[in-house]
């Protein structure tokens, strides 16, 4: 923080301003956790950890609405979405007996058959269009 955000003189080294004496030892701790937060989202990006990263980044973002911020976070999104899916147990296959329902078959699902009625019992044509 280079200015204080009450009266916007120059900040010095210390916590209070010079000219107002606003104390700015809150928001100099959140700078500081900001910092901390992006240095570590950068290790965790350095070790290939990038779901961990993105939720470093996230909770920085949280605090501080810095672009930079913003720019890492969408370029640790970008990662996550280009890589290599991980792998996944397999799925034991379906039972055999269990009938898969003529409605799934045909990529219609209606959970409510007695309340709706099957597919094609629907006259379509006979519908009112939207005004």
């Amino acid at each position: 923080m280079e200015r204080c955000p009450n009266c916007r003189a120059r900040r010095d080294d210390g916590a209070t301003c010079r000219r107002c004496g606003m104390d700015l030892s809150a928001l100099l701790a959140v700078e500081r956790a900001v910092e901390t937060l992006t240095a570590r989202a950068f290790a965790h990006l350095a070790a290939g950890a990038v779901p961990a990263a993105i939720d470093t980044l996230i909770q920085a973002h949280r605090l501080s609405a810095e672009p930079f911020i913003g720019q890492l976070l969408g370029f640790a999104l970008s990662l996550a979405r280009d890589a290599p899916p991980r792998d996944q147990p397999d799925l034991p296959p379906a039972a055999p007996d269990i009938p898969e329902p003529v409605a799934a078959r045909n990529g219609v699902y209606n959970p409510f058959p007695d309340i709706w009625g099957r597919p094609g019992d629907w006259d379509v044509a006979a519908l009112d269009p939207l005004p």
